[in-house]
């Protein structure tokens, strides 16, 4: 899977002025969903960052664990990438997304924070996706 690549060429993508407004796919991710998966991605990833420093190693793992997460959420790979690519197309409406993922974080870190009353980062919990085999 192209993940990582895709996910860059969004950003690099939306800072152009000059976009291809691309039309709606027929099985386009909703709004609500598209959050959700992005905001999983951007955890793996964060995490991936902190913890290998290869970029063959961050490749991998993040392919495998982008899958996984894809599959957790029931959406293809084709379907993530032709949802993004519209999202993408529509500068408001990513900044608008990616708000919302920020959002989310945003809340999951506050929870974390006093359900356990962890003041370090490094004795939370890590979801499921994000237990990853060396």
């Amino acid at each position: 899977m192209r993940l990582l690549g895709i996910l860059l060429s969004v950003f690099l993508f939306s800072c152009s002025d000059q976009r291809e407004i691309i039309a709606e796919p027929k099985n386009l991710i909703p709004e609500d969903t598209m959050v959700l998966v992005l905001r999983d991605l951007t955890l793996i990833e964060s995490h991936i960052q902190t913890k290998y420093e290869g970029v063959s190693v961050f490749k991998e793992l993040m392919e495998r664990s982008g899958d996984h997460v894809l599959s957790t959420h029931k959406v293809t790979s084709e379907r993530f990438e032709s949802s993004l690519d519209y999202y993408g197309s529509r500068q408001d409406k990513m900044q608008e997304l990616y708000s919302r993922v920020l959002d989310s974080l945003n809340v999951m870190s506050g929870k974390i924070g006093i359900e356990k009353n962890v003041p370090a980062s490094d004795e939370i919990e890590k979801p499921d996706f994000l237990k990853i085999d060396k």
